[in-house]
């Protein structure tokens, strides 16, 4: 079922909204307050995200990021402050649209490696209190057993399926595993 351009646009606009709170939170986290490199990347990212123009697409749109893969959330072409936000990102609840603003304002800040994106993706909202949803890189990067994702996303977009739909885990104060399954803090 496609949704009219107005309710897409409202998405991107409450997406937006959800984003920069996130960010604003992330920023005021003891562990970004103490550690210079994630308050250098927090800056960084919320900097990009207030640049950077972001475009809803229209229902069947045929802009080639988004034709050529139906899967495509969103692209930004290196160099650029344009996002272009696909149908399939905008047909998602806000919250979810809010995490690939983020993971789009990771790109425009410069970093254009999607495993590291990902990484700071999923760390922000970590930062903010939330469980990340994941996405079609966390797998192939190595990040699926260091967050715990929440549930709710389909896997007709590439997901092998989700982690972690529920816990006890108290967001706000335990951080998330690293590649050898320690806390890093």
């Amino acid at each position: 079922c496609a949704l009219p351009i107005s309710v897409l646009a409202g998405d991107l606009e409450v997406g937006r909204m959800i984003a920069r709170g996130d960010l604003e939170t992330a920023a005021r986290h003891p562990r970004v307050q103490s550690d210079s490199s994630w308050k250098r990347i927090v800056r960084d990212v919320a900097r990009a995200f207030e640049r950077a123009e972001f475009i809803a697409a229209s229902p069947g749109s045929t802009w080639r990021g988004c034709a050529e893969n139906e899967l495509v959330l969103a692209y930004v072409q290196r160099g650029s402050k344009i996002v272009y936000m696909c149908p399939l990102a905008l047909s998602k609840e806000n919250d979810f649209v809010s995490q690939v603003l983020l993971h789009e304002a990771t790109h425009v800040s410069g970093n254009h490696d999607e495993c590291s994106t990902s990484e700071t993706e999923f760390t922000l909202r970590w930062l903010a209190g939330k469980r990340p949803f994941k996405n079609g890189y966390a797998d192939r990067c190595g990040l699926s057993g260091r967050f715990e994702f929440q549930g709710g996303l389909s896997t007709d977009w590439g997901v092998d399926g989700i982690l972690g739909s529920s816990s006890d885990t108290d967001w706000s104060t335990e951080a998330p595993k690293s590649r050898a399954g320690k806390s890093n803090e």
